[in-house]
């Protein structure tokens, strides 16, 4: 099983497709099943953060431009 942090986010639609084509990638580049899947997530992981990030900026953004 893998695991890692929660990411609290409500933008997670498509993150099944994008974990998926991750595997599927790795497994192109050569990788064992099992390290396509754990570099997928971390990549998903990371995603996410940025995302998560780039919200929390542009939240903020908005409240500026707003007042």
């Amino acid at each position: 099983m893998v695991q890692n942090k929660k990411i609290e986010t409500n933008n997670l639609h498509g993150t099944g497709c994008t974990l998926s084509s991750a595997i599927v990638s790795f497994l192109a580049l050569g990788y064992s099943l099992e390290d396509s899947i754990f570099k997928a997530k971390e990549y998903l992981t990371k995603c996410l953060d940025i995302l998560l990030n780039w919200e929390k900026d542009f939240a903020l953004l908005i409240i500026v431009i707003k007042y």
